[in-house]
């Protein structure tokens, strides 16, 4: 009786962990080669070497992958938030310390320019500028400002999401603008702008 060949090896265990950032910076590539509508997540997981399942499975959406930055910016708005419990803070040192701060984070080189690749992509896709991770920075920063109570009687959510539209939308001028204004200084002139009314 011939016995039976085996057949592919199963894998079993933990999923193999995926650089999100080398795939994210593939998907941009190809989001400006081809643009972000003609590009398919299938073309993103071939792209950067890595399964339909498992791109998928990091980026649940495709717009997921352009907006890849701002997971960083999200997590040190959430932790800056004990730092601020139960101190007197006003609203300007917030805005300087918190959201500015991470503007200033794009002084890199690196870091700058991914953030510029991506928010320019965001921009010129009008389909994903309304991105989940816009509204979970504004709930961080509500937090924030919440816990110093920066907003004195005004609504902490309003005046958060007042910060993170004036800041996103800075952003997305830095990215398309030729200038030689940096994101925070794009940034600063958004805010600032707020305080005309």
């Amino acid at each position: 009786m011939a016995e039976e060949a085996p057949g592919p090896a199963r894998r079993s265990g933990r999923p193999k962990q995926v650089d999100r950032h080398r795939v994210a910076l593939v998907a941009l590539d190809l989001f400006e080669r081809d643009g972000y509508d003609a590009v398919t997540m299938r073309a993103v997981a071939e792209a950067a070497g890595v399964s339909q399942r498992t791109l998928f499975r990091e980026f649940p959406a495709k717009a997921d992958l352009a907006w890849e930055g701002m997971r960083d910016a999200i997590g040190q708005i959430e932790a800056a938030a004990p730092a601020w419990a139960g101190r007197e803070a006003t609203l300007g040192e917030i805005v300087e310390t918190v959201v500015l701060g991470l503007f200033r984070r794009a002084d890199d080189p690196e870091l700058g320019a991914f953030a510029r690749r991506s928010f320019r992509v965001i921009a010129t896709s009008p389909g994903i500028r309304g991105h989940a991770s816009v509204g979970e920075a504004s709930r961080a920063l509500e937090r924030v400002i919440e816990a110093c109570g920066a907003a004195g009687d005004r609504p902490a959510g309003l005046v958060a999401d007042a910060l993170v539209g004036a800041a996103v939308a800075a952003t997305f001028w830095w990215a398309c603008a030729d200038t030689t204004l940096t994101l925070e200084g794009a940034a600063r002139v958004a805010l600032e702008s707020l305080s005309v009314g």
